[in-house]
């Protein structure tokens, strides 16, 4: 989001020759304004569908659970037609919001506003943008790991108790999702520059090998870091463990601050590697070629409206079951895959 936001708006800016600070009032309220027009209607429409129409769909002995978000959504609609569902109420947590998978959406919007004043820095001096820009992503990272460390939250399901600190009090919070912005933002920076500068640059293939190692490096490291923290039992299993509760994972609490506070950048770097290989056709691994075919061109276009959908479509197919449910791969899979497709059917007709 970060990088579609910064490219799309250097190169908009770039085209129509504006000076980026003193024509700022002929391209700043139309890049707030085509924001909320894009996406305002169809997330007021779909807030007002799963609050007041969802309850009428369905019955059973789970479907007591939507009351949740319908006495969620009568107190707090407001805050997310006013993109603050993330920020109130004030660290109560997912639970506690109105459409509550929104919170991201609250994020965006709250970077997206702020987002101009480093493209403006940077147009108006490369250096001070990209250092400005530099700061505050480390600003961010240090902020966090300090609020964690004190704290003392987890994103491990063993540890039950952290993690209910962590998803009550960091999980949507701006300063935890900040950094991963920024990186795109600098990525976007990057990129304009080498299209403006160093049109058919290549990056010497030592270096290229070196950024593959990297970023795949930091992508299983965000990926299975955690995994023997899954080790432990949970304590809905083993109640007598005498680490239920706190710390269950075992991970020392610098171990697991790290990995709570800066395991989302470290993913969002590497992403942003391959993005740019990708972009410069320099990337070994054969995703270029697969993202480009041209299916996925509509279903990208109906990925916003599927992002809004699909909470409302699993709560249609999984709070109608009238017994419990046991895992099974095939029984999972025939869920995934109706579920996909009964949500972008849903999406084309709101699209």
């Amino acid at each position: 989001s970060g990088f579609l936001v910064t490219f799309s708006l250097l190169t908009r800016i770039q085209k129509l020759k504006y000076q980026p600070f003193k024509n700022i009032h002929r391209w700043l309220p139309m890049f707030y304004l085509h924001r909320l027009i894009r996406i305002y209607p169809t997330y007021a429409f779909m807030l007002f569908f799963q609050w007041q129409l969802i309850p009428l769909f369905g019955n059973g002995p789970f479907w007591y659970l939507t009351k949740l978000n319908e006495t969620n959504c009568e107190k707090y609609w407001w805050t997310n037609l006013l993109f603050i569902n993330n920020l109130y109420p004030w660290k109560e947590g997912v639970a506690a919001q109105c459409f509550s998978h929104t919170w991201y959406l609250a994020n965006d919007f709250q970077f997206f506003l702020i987002s101009p004043i480093f493209i403006v820095l940077f147009l108006l001096r490369k250096r001070t943008g990209v250092f400005v820009c530099g700061v505050v992503f480390i600003g961010s990272l240090v902020w966090t790991f300090i609020v964690v460390w004190q704290q003392d939250s987890s994103v491990f399901l063993t540890d039950t108790v952290n993690i209910n600190i962590y998803n009550q009090t960091f999980y949507t919070m701006p300063y935890m999702r900040f950094p991963s912005y920024l990186i795109g933002i600098f990525s976007a920076m990057i990129w304009y520059e080498k299209r403006q500068i160093l049109t058919i640059y290549k990056i010497p293939v030592k270096y290229v090998l070196l950024m593959h190692f990297i970023a795949l490096a930091l992508l299983g490291l965000s990926c299975y870091g955690g995994l023997t923290a899954y080790q432990q039992y949970f304590c809905h299993i083993d109640p007598s463990d005498i680490n239920c509760g706190s710390n269950a994972a075992g991970w020392s609490k610098l171990e697991r601050v790290l990995y709570t506070s800066w395991s989302k950048s470290a993913w969002t770097i590497g992403i942003a590697i391959i993005s740019l290989l990708s972009a410069n056709e320099q990337l070994i691994l054969p995703i270029h070629s697969f993202l480009s075919y041209k299916i996925w061109t509509p279903l990208a276009r109906l990925s916003f409206a599927s992002y809004l959908v699909h909470p409302s479509v699993l709560c249609v197919i999984l709070m109608t079951h009238t017994t419990k449910f046991h895992f099974s791969v095939f029984e999972t899979s025939v869920y995934f895959v109706g579920g996909l497709c009964f949500t972008f059917g849903c999406s084309i007709i709101l699209y």
